[in-house]
C-alpha cells in the first residue's frame, strides 16, 4: 500500500484513515458516499482542450493534490486505484447508457469485490446527479431502494443491465478492458465533437448529504429535498458558481 497517498486520499474525501483497514461492505459504502459528496464530476478539460491524462499519477495530482474533479474515466479510475490499495478486488467495467442520447458513449464504472466475496457496482461520477449515493449489490433480480429510487439488475440481450427509475440512470454492463488509453481516446473524440456524450458545455455535478448541485453551461441548480434553486449565471458570477464545487475557473 502507498500509505502516504492513501492517507491523502482519505483527507480529500473528508475521512480519517482508519488504523486498521478492513475492505468490507461497510467501509465501501462510506467511501463511495464520501467520494460522491466531495469530488465533483467536471468536464472543463473539454472547454480548455487541455486533456487530463488518465494515469494514476496525473489523476492523483489533479483530484487529490489540486482538489479538482474530472469525468468518469478520471474520478472512477482513481477511485478504483484507491480501493485496490485498500485490499478490494476491482474490475474496471466498460458500460454504455441505455439513455438513447448517449447510448454509444463508453462510460467507466467499477465492479468491486469485498473481503467476503460480495460484488458491488461502485459509481461516483454519474451517480452524483441521482439520489443513490451508495454502491449497488451486483445480484440480478434484487430490488434495491435508495431514497426515492429503485434499482435492479437483469439480463437484456445477454448483457447485464442496471435499471434505475428511468433510462438516464441505466447502464448496460459490458465487461470491456477499460484502460487509461481508452479514456484518453474518449476525451480526444469529445474535443473533436465525435463523442455523442461529449458536448462542449461546461458541466459540474456534485452530491451533498442533503441533495445535489449542478452547473451546465451557465445554468446553476441546487436541489435539496423539496427546495429547488435555479440561477442563470452571467460571466461575472461564474466564479461564484465554480466556488460551489470547490473549484476556480480555468484559463
Amino acid at each position: 500500500m502507498d500509505k502516504a497517498r492513501v492517507e491523502q486520499y482519505f483527507e480529500r474525501i473528508g475521512l480519517a484513515m482508519p488504523e486498521e483497514i478492513v475492505p468490507d461492505a461497510a467501509l465501501l459504502q462510506k467511501l463511495t458516499y464520501n467520494n460522491i459528496i466531495s469530488i465533483p464530476f467536471e468536464n472543463t478539460q473539454f472547454l480548455t482542450k487541455k486533456i487530463i491524462p488518465c494515469d494514476t499519477d496525473s489523476l492523483f495530482q489533479r483530484i487529490v493534490v489540486e482538489k479538482k474533479g474530472g469525468i468518469c474515466h478520471d474520478i472512477n479510475g482513481l477511485f478504483g486505484w484507491f480501493l485496490g490499495e485498500l485490499g478490494y478486488k476491482v474490475v474496471y467495467v466498460g458500460t454504455v447508457s441505455l439513455y438513447d442520447k448517449i447510448k454509444t458513449h463508453i462510460h467507466k464504472t467499477l465492479l468491486v469485490t469485498d473481503k467476503d466475496g460480495d460484488e458491488w457496482i461502485a459509481e461516483i461520477a454519474y451517480a452524483s446527479m441521482f439520489d443513490n449515493k451508495y454502491p449497488i449489490r451486483f445480484i440480478p433480480g434484487l430490488e434495491q431502494t435508495f431514497g426515492a429510487e429503485t434499482f435492479h439488475i437483469e439480463k437484456i440481450d445477454g448483457k447485464y443491465c442496471l435499471l434505475g427509475p428511468d433510462d438516464k440512470a441505466s447502464f448496460r454492463m459490458e465487461y470491456w478492458d477499460i484502460t487509461p488509453e481508452l479514456g484518453y481516446r474518449i476525451k480526444e473524440l469529445t474535443i473533436k465533437g465525435q463523442d455523442p456524450a461529449g458536448g462542449l458545455r461546461r458541466s459540474f455535478a456534485i452530491g451533498t448529504p442533503e441533495g445535489y448541485r449542478s452547473l451546465v453551461g451557465n445554468s446553476y441548480r441546487e436541489l435539496f429535498g423539496t427546495q429547488e434553486y435555479n440561477y442563470k449565471c452571467a460571466p461575472e458570477t461564474l466564479p461564484w458558481a465554480y466556488a460551489q464545487f470547490g473549484l476556480v475557473p480555468e484559463e
